[in-house]
């Protein structure tokens, strides 16, 4: 990764992200790989009630409403929404994105890089795992995350 010259990451963010440079990163996934699928029925109900309260999830969408119907994180994070809940729109130019979320960067792709978050950029190649006709077919185009 490079650093984008218009936008340095700040000590905020800095201050944010140096835990997890601390701590191995394998030990790290293993360890919420594990508290994602806890079925503690404590953990579990809290953590999940604070996420869905925390990050507005609308529980109306998905085919099983009530969050205590969920095994454990990971069953609720992956949870099924209803068919109607997104519907998907068609049409030569029309683009459909059915997530919930929020474009956070859009913009020109420049010299087959990609600018991201914290004034970091991408390869627009290694993006695409490694192939090059797949990267062509976006030259001189846009992005957004």
């Amino acid at each position: 990764m490079k650093q984008h010259p218009e936008q340095s990451p700040s000590l905020s963010d800095y201050l944010k992200a140096w835990p997890q440079y601390l701590l191995p990163t394998h030990a790290l996934s293993r360890v919420m790989h594990a508290l994602t699928r806890s079925t503690n029925p404590l953990m579990r109900r809290w953590f999940m009630r604070w996420f869905a309260r925390h990050y507005r999830v609308d529980m109306s969408l998905a085919q099983e409403p009530d969050l205590d119907s969920y095994a454990n994180f990971n069953a609720f994070f992956t949870r099924a929404l209803r068919p109607d809940a997104r519907p998907i729109v068609s049409g030569e130019k029309a683009v459909a994105c059915p997530v919930d979320g929020a474009v956070s960067q859009a913009g020109p792709i420049h010299d087959g890089r990609i600018f991201q978050a914290k004034g970091q950029d991408y390869s627009l190649l290694q993006l695409l795992g490694g192939d090059q006709h797949r990267a062509e077919n976006f030259t001189d185009g846009s992005f957004a995350t």
